[in-house]
């Protein structure tokens, strides 16, 4: 499939969506201003992200090389080698954490977490019965990107002036059955309540609707592949969902509808008009809170200068670009 981009924004109208965006829409319309339009990223690390985004690495090579049918040993032994590149210095100070105002040994992350998830996952992913899809081209399915016009409703095929893209992480192959799986990490239990949390999300059924929907490829559903740091232990569980086309539909038209209405938003703040970008309050706490909490609670005219202190900006390139066509 020949991956075909737009501009991301047209007259700084946002033009081509991701699941991460939808997120930040459906959450609340003020995050989105701030995150994806005006482009602020807070200035302090967040360590475990890194932790996480390790993991979700080391799984992808593990994986791939079960694909091209290599030896575990040998598939560990890469995965430590370029994990451990790319993630070495955050990893090793991740291995400490503060408490009583000493230093001590942090045992569920740092390098002895990620050598036992590495080899532990490894084994796991070896003994099951799942593994990577394969390509037209014979490659495996991982980090596949996609770009695709979106139609109006789910009632109307027509094309509207907006488009999603993506990075599917992986499509896996179970019995002769489709999966789009992701790897998630956490420190609490891999109970059905935690793994609830992602049925519904905007990631995983845009996902689906791109696949299933849009370009016709019959995917099943979707697996989470669940990863639980301990002090000393890690454990691994999985489950799959298995959302319908009705299911489908509904999130769609939700997107669409959400997309439609700060597209008014941004135009009303482009034609001179003061611009509502509505606070949902319930969302201010999710999530461990919002990374803007802090600038919400503060009146209004000061909180230009608690973002230039506590935040970096930077617009995406195509933020003020004129149109090729003339559409705005």
């Amino acid at each position: 499939m020949t991956l075909v981009r737009a501009p991301r924004f047209v007259n700084k109208i946002q033009r081509v969506f991701d699941v991460s965006t939808l997120d930040l829409i459906m959450r609340c319309p003020t995050l989105y201003n701030y995150k994806s339009r005006q482009g602020w990223r807070s200035r302090r690390a967040r360590m475990k992200t890194n932790f996480g985004s390790a993991i979700h690495r080391a799984c992808q090579i593990l994986a791939t090389q079960k694909f091209l049918r290599k030896s575990l040993d040998e598939a560990i032994n890469l995965t430590l080698e370029v994990v451990l590149k790319e993630f070495g210095p955050q990893i090793v100070e991740l291995g400490w954490k503060r408490v009583r105002g000493k230093e001590i040994v942090n045992p569920a992350y740092g390098l002895d977490g990620l050598l036992r998830i590495v080899v532990w996952k490894g084994m796991e992913i070896y003994e099951t019965k799942y593994t990577l899809a394969a390509l037209e081209d014979g490659a495996p399915a991982l980090e596949t990107l996609f770009e695709v016009p979106l139609p109006h409703s789910s009632t109307d095929n027509t094309d509207s002036p907006y488009r999603l893209s993506g990075r599917i992480d992986s499509i896996s192959l179970l019995h002769d059955e489709l999966f789009v799986e992701d790897t998630k990490s956490t420190d609490k239990d891999l109970t059905e309540s935690w793994f609830s949390m992602f049925n519904p999300s905007n990631q995983m059924y845009g996902y689906l609707w791109v696949l299933r929907k849009k370009l016709k490829i019959p995917v099943r559903g979707f697996s989470i592949n669940g990863i639980q740091t301990l002090d000393n232990t890690a454990r691994f569980r999985r489950a799959n969902f298995y959302p319908s086309d009705d299911q489908l539909d509904e999130w769609f038209d939700s997107a669409m509808e959400a997309i439609s209405r700060v597209t008014q938003y941004a135009k009303m703040e482009e034609f001179g008009s003061p611009a509502p970008w509505p606070q949902y309050f319930s969302a201010c706490h999710s999530y461990g809170g919002c990374e803007f909490l802090n600038v919400c609670t503060i009146p209004a005219h000061l909180r230009g200068r608690w973002l230039n202190e506590d935040f970096i900006q930077k617009y995406h390139p195509t933020f003020s670009e004129e149109p090729q066509d003339g559409s705005a």
